[in-house]
């Protein structure tokens, strides 16, 4: 079997990714990631086949990245997923995109949540999709909605029936690396949630005798950005020793 993954170029969108592509190349499928230039590097760290799409250009990015300049947390959000991912990555993407689909032929296509080019090519070919969070399945439901009206336009272009509400967005299966202990508290789980942890065997640092345990948390590359935890970063690394924060 023959499984394209696709994905925008940042770390933490191909990262959720490539414990997928293993595990499926350990099953003994064929796999493929799709994604821009710019993230050649991190697939072939990865030791993954790739083949490579355009990034879009400086003068489609810069009127995005304008908006932000100012803009609330709310609105920042509105327009990194409305007007970017879902804009004029997926514009840019869509081509390349759709160009692997018909050359490789995957049976499958696996996509990170926030590269919307595949859902519109691969529905509009007949091919099963889905899609691996990059984060919490309440940032998933929102990003669906706030998606969807720009990827009407990519549907428009590949002659598919109107989504406005993104229910078709919503319907692909929903893989997560995310354990449940995780998310937010009431939130409603994406339908067809599937929670993936790698069996694989993987080498673990033996401590030193006596040595105290040493636990490495992480929020991401976004959060410190948004001004929420402005002391959390400082505190979490001076006053505990057995704890380190990261992005």
């Amino acid at each position: 079997m023959r499984v394209l993954l696709t994905s925008t170029p940042g770390s933490g969108h191909l990262g959720p990714l490539f414990p997928f592509a293993h595990a499926i190349r350990r099953a003994g499928h064929e796999v493929l990631v799709a994604a821009p230039v710019s993230a050649q590097a991190r697939v072939e760290r990865a030791g993954l086949a790739y083949l490579s799409f355009a990034d879009p250009l400086e003068r489609d990015l810069a009127p995005v990245r304008a908006k932000l300049h100012g803009a609330s947390t709310e609105e920042a959000n509105e327009i990194v997923i409305g007007e970017l991912f879902a804009g004029v990555r997926a514009r840019s993407a869509l081509p390349g995109v759709e160009l692997a689909m018909d050359a490789w032929r995957p049976h499958v296509v696996l996509r990170e949540s926030a590269e919307f080019a595949a859902s519109v090519a691969a529905e509009a070919r007949g091919i099963p999709h889905a899609r691996v969070g990059t984060g919490l399945a309440m940032v998933e439901d929102y990003a669906v909605r706030t998606a969807a009206p720009a990827v009407e336009e990519l549907r428009a272009w590949a002659g598919l029936e109107p989504d406005p509400a993104g229910e078709r967005l919503a319907a692909a299966p929903y893989l997560t690396l995310t354990p449940p202990s995780f998310e937010a508290p009431g939130e409603p789980a994406p339908e067809r949630i599937v929670r993936f942890h790698d069996a694989a065997p993987r080498p673990r640092a033996v401590p030193r005798a006596g040595a105290t345990p040493l636990v490495y948390v992480t929020f991401g590359s976004v959060a410190p950005t948004v001004g929420y935890f402005p002391e959390l970063y400082p505190r979490s690394s001076t006053r505990s020793p057995t704890c380190r924060s990261g992005s």
